[in-house]
């Protein structure tokens, strides 16, 4: 599907803000690596808000890692990461949370760019066990240390081994 026919199937139903919007979206992240385009998409209204997510993805092991979505309801957008399919934003916001004001263009470009300051942190996967036998992994952001996801039991102490996850952006 080329761009103008992704453009008219997903603007069905939007009011100008929005596909303002969308359009200006979509436009600044025709640059991003095309494995990460292919996880960023529109959904559909969701409670009267355009939705625009992305998954950041161990490459390697197929794994999610973390999930953000972005509600635009023509005055404002509200992102956040979220830990479901719905695409609900945490009752709890996290540091990472982005809301702000302004016109659709506008609006668009900052969403991008919180979208790539996320996506663009380094990530390690730190796994327990021996070499042929893991027991737990746990992805994490280098610099934050902010945990994404845990795979196994609980593990206490020192990893055995450390790797830099490979995500579409790295």
């Amino acid at each position: 599907m080329d761009d103008d026919q992704w453009i008219a199937h997903v603007a069905a139903g939007l009011d100008a803000d929005q596909l303002a919007f969308l359009i200006a979206w979509h436009e600044r992240i025709r640059s991003w690596p095309r494995d990460a385009r292919a996880d960023l998409r529109p959904v559909d209204e969701h409670d009267g808000c355009l939705v625009v997510f992305a998954d950041l993805v161990d490459t390697d092991h197929h794994c999610s890692l973390l999930t953000l979505a972005a509600h635009y309801d023509g005055i404002t957008v509200r992102a956040d990461r979220v830990s479901s399919q719905h695409f609900v934003l945490p009752a709890a916001p996290s540091p990472d949370r982005l809301t702000a004001g302004g016109a659709p263009e506008e609006l668009a470009e900052r969403t991008a760019s919180w979208f790539e300051d996320i996506l663009r942190r380094r990530v390690l996967r730190e796994e327990w066990g021996g070499r042929h036998k893991r027991v737990a992994r746990r992805w994490l952001f280098a610099r934050s240390g902010d945990a994404l996801v845990v795979q196994g039991p609980q593990q206490e102490g020192q990893a055995d081994f450390i790797y830099s996850a490979r995500t579409e952006w790295s």
